[in-house]
């Protein structure tokens, strides 16, 4: 199958200069990239790009698709950005390493997050193969890469309890993330301030880096403290980085709370000091001030110990219910207190499961207060209480001076992180648009060729994935083409769930994934990427 796309203002995502051209896609691959009109010959079919510009397909490096993509062949609010790679297992839960054992806690610690279905075969997520064999067995669009999640290795070498890993449960997690590195997995992921990889130490992410560094893999990191703490969170990571050799990427890069804003310079200037003692440092960010995350990221960590139930029966308890609201409200804790840096006004809900909740959907937490006459920790806890901890939030803590100095990091790639259910963060629907949008177009923080190659080859090399992220003949033929004066995002908070606009083509793995008919739900263009 010969497709050519001609008279392209071509964009090949090593940040060169863009040009006027055209490219040869035969089957799978890129077969030519050359100046417009040299390419001749017959093809079996010819696309004329004229107005559009033409880059790799964009790469989101830190997605929450994973249960999503077992059941549908396209998430469209990526496709319709242009993204055609995923990278999934993200902030150290997700689906797989799941011994049966485990199944039941584990879709309730992970359902704000990840969501929850009954449809999901749960059996079959043993090991990283049975996941990713199950990926592939959904027909997707997209492609999709796995990283090891951090959690799912703790929770079959020692369950969901707050222990210090001894010796021969650290064994265990070296052998788990062994097993997930040879199926096929890109990496590692970690989320500190998430149960289980909460009550990590520092030796046990020693350890599980030094296994990355044997097979090159990088270590992709929500880090403990994004706020008050942030310096010190940075440099126990590298650190770690620099005594194990493992590549470092930090998820969602942020200094969060306007008084921490100050704290970037020295973040900076640490990682610079690592970076010249050898420490190889990426990270990616999206380009919103507010996060999005599970509701249960509002109560202290030791709350959670023991997993869901344990929580529950916590947040039930009177005494141990007061104690969690002083500790939000007023105690010198060692955690990222969400409430702190957000004020309680700022944590709205996102997402629930039972239809008597989705009154919430969309409210503060103090607005909830108000709907149940209750105090507003005691309402958020309540809705905990009834959902099962299966509950989404938005989170307005960033400042936009930081955001906008950490996306011009030539280290930064951008990434969507966004939560598919409820009423979601704009982000899963705009992320990649809205900083051509934004921060190309409206006000030239960056070239267009230095946002694309944020988007495709700066991705694909944090996460080490191969022949992709450029228009190289040899590559992989992932494309997007689109109009680089209209794009843009759509949504917004009130409003997320509206397809970016600007996008007129996609091709996965040369099969045309969307086009001006839509998207092209049985073309099943997409590939599992397993690391090798």
């Amino acid at each position: 199958m010969k497709t050519l796309l001609k008279n392209a203002w071509i964009v090949d995502g090593t940040g060169s200069k863009g040009f006027g051209g055209d490219l040869l896609l035969e089957n799978d691959r890129i077969a030519a990239v050359e100046p417009a009109g040299v390419l001749r010959g017959e093809f079996d079919q010819t696309i004329d790009a004229a107005a559009l510009t033409a880059a790799p397909g964009f790469i989101d490096t830190h997605s929450h698709s994973d249960l999503e993509a077992l059941l549908k062949p396209a998430i469209l609010p990526k496709l319709h950005q242009g993204i055609t790679t995923e990278v999934l297992g993200q902030d150290g839960i997700s689906m797989a390493p799941l011994k049966k054992e485990y199944v039941a806690a584990w879709r309730q610690n992970i359902g704000g997050l990840e969501g929850d279905s009954d449809l999901v075969r749960w059996d079959e997520l043993e090991t990283v193969g049975g996941y990713l064999h199950a990926l592939k067995s959904a027909s997707p669009l997209a492609n999709y890469a796995y990283l090891a999640p951090h959690g799912n290795l703790r929770l079959s070498a020692m369950g969901m309890c707050a222990d210090k890993a001894d010796g021969a449960q650290l064994k265990r997690m070296e052998q788990e993330l062994r097993c997930a590195l040879e199926a096929g997995a890109a990496g590692l992921s970690t989320g500190l301030v998430y149960t289980p990889c909460v009550y990590a130490a520092s030796e046990e992410l020693t350890r599980l880096c030094h296994v990355l560094h044997e097979y090159d893999r990088p270590f992709v990191v929500h880090q403990r403290y994004e706020s008050d703490r942030i310096a010190e969170s940075m440099e126990e990571l590298l650190e770690i980085a620099l005594h194990t050799g493992a590549h470092l990427h930090i998820s969602h890069f942020k200094i969060t709370g306007a008084r921490n804003a100050h704290k970037r310079f020295e973040v900076f200037a640490l990682i610079e000091r690592y970076r010249e003692r050898g420490v190889r440092f990426t990270a990616d960010q999206y380009p919103y001030i507010a996060g999005s995350t599970m509701l249960g990221r509002i109560i202290p960590p030791w709350a959670h110990a023991g997993g869901t139930d344990e929580l529950l029966s916590r947040l039930t308890d009177h005494t141990q219910r007061e104690r969690i609201k002083s500790d939000i409200r007023h105690t010198e804790t060692v955690w990222d207190n969400m409430v702190s840096v957000c004020s309680e006004a700022g944590i709205v809900v996102t997402s629930v499961t039972k239809p008597q909740n989705e009154r919430f959907v969309g409210h503060n937490i103090v607005e909830i207060g108000g709907m149940t006459v209750s105090d507003p920790l005691d309402a958020a806890m309540d809705l905990l209480v009834d959902e099962r901890n299966k509950v989404g939030m938005i989170c307005k803590n960033g400042v936009e001076e930081v955001m906008r100095d950490i996306l011009v990091r030539k280290d930064v790639n951008v990434c969507t992180d966004g939560l598919l259910g409820g009423t979601p963060h704009p982000r899963v629907y705009g992320a990649f648009p809205k900083v051509i949008a934004s921060y190309v177009r409206a006000e030239k923080l960056l070239s267009l060729e230095e946002a694309i190659r944020k988007m495709t080859s700066q991705a694909a090399s944090a996460m080490g994935l191969k022949e992709r992220g450029a228009l190289k003949p040899g590559y992989f033929a992932d494309i997007v083409l689109f109009d680089a004066e209209e794009i843009t995002d759509v949504g917004d908070y009130r409003n997320p769930r509206r397809y970016a606009r600007g996008v007129r083509y996609v091709f996965v793995n040369g099969k045309k994934a969307l086009d001006s008919s839509g998207v092209r739900e049985g073309a099943a263009s997409g590939k599992v990427l397993r690391a090798t």
